[in-house]
């Protein structure tokens, strides 16, 4: 179905040319292969099963769900729907709703390449019956673009690191424009590598907010690494001697109250530059 100014009208897949052939053909084709078969099988099951969920798609006579206003109280009957292959409004769905789950919560925004990979015509028989062959001829052709993406960029100066590096989305589809059983794969690739900057979201939050990047060397500008973490008491206080700087933490102040002191919040006694106030208890 689908909204206009009136509101909901269910859409007429019997009214449609492709129905109506379906519909007319189906089981004269089915017969004739089962004919025509050695073996008596026909059609393979999978197609036989998407074509008879075709024909029952959104035909109300095959179930619905009705929908109620709260406010009036009118109603309208909603046809359940195959989610079929074959269907050409049940995969034109679903094609806009990958397409928007990819752009929207999937890939990053940068500029992006497509990659058609083929195969010939002496082996495309055997990816398209094999699973495993497919997903292994797969794996080949996305470690070879990844690696010539990776040479690239190291002959630009990038370190990129192989792990994090690359990013894709294929597209696997087994039948060319003629029809013809033919697998292939579109890829859709990052135009480039990402490079790991080595920040921790602290670090990214002191750049951003003040303009304060702890792993830009204050002395030369040149880029700096993390090495270790100390957290370990002993160890802080044997480096921080070495270095000339206090091994203890400055002292708490004593703990004071409002009521206590007669601090009067009227005036600029309890304002403190620089420096925090002790919390109330």
């Amino acid at each position: 179905g689908r909204l206009d100014g009136a509101g909901y009208r269910r859409r007429t897949p019997e009214s449609t040319l492709l129905y109506r052939v379906v519909a007319a053909e189906l089981d004269g084709l089915r017969d004739e292969l089962a004919a025509r078969s050695p073996y008596g099988t026909g059609l393979p099951k999978h197609v036989e099963k998407d074509l008879e969920a075709f024909l029952k798609c959104g035909i109300l006579a095959h179930g619905f769900a009705r929908v109620a206003c709260a406010r009036c109280r009118a109603e309208h009957l909603v046809a359940f729907s195959c989610k079929g292959r074959m269907c050409p409004s049940c995969s034109g769905r679903k094609m806009s709703d990958q397409a928007s789950h990819l752009a929207d919560r999937v890939l990053p925004r940068c500029p992006y390449r497509q990659w058609v990979a083929t195969f010939p015509k002496n082996i495309r028989y055997h990816l398209a019956a094999d699973p495993k062959l497919a997903s292994e001829a797969l794996r080949e052709v996305t470690r070879t673009i990844f690696a010539f993406q990776r040479r690239r960029a190291r002959k630009l100066g990038a370190r990129s690191e192989r792990a994090h590096s690359n990013a894709g989305v294929t597209m696997v589809q087994r039948f060319n424009s003629a029809l013809e059983l033919s697998l292939h794969y579109h890829l859709i690739v990052a135009d480039g590598v990402f490079v790991r900057d080595g920040l921790d979201p602290d670090a990214l939050l002191l750049r951003r907010t003040f303009s304060v990047d702890i792993f830009v060397c204050a002395r030369c500008g040149g880029p700096m690494r993390l090495i270790s973490v100390i957290e370990n008491q002993q160890v802080a206080e044997k480096i921080l001697r070495h270095l000339g700087l206090p091994t203890r933490a400055p002292p708490r102040g004593r703990s004071w109250r409002a009521g206590q002191q007669g601090l009067d919040l009227s005036d600029n006694s309890g304002v403190f530059d620089g420096i925090d106030p002790i919390p109330f208890d």
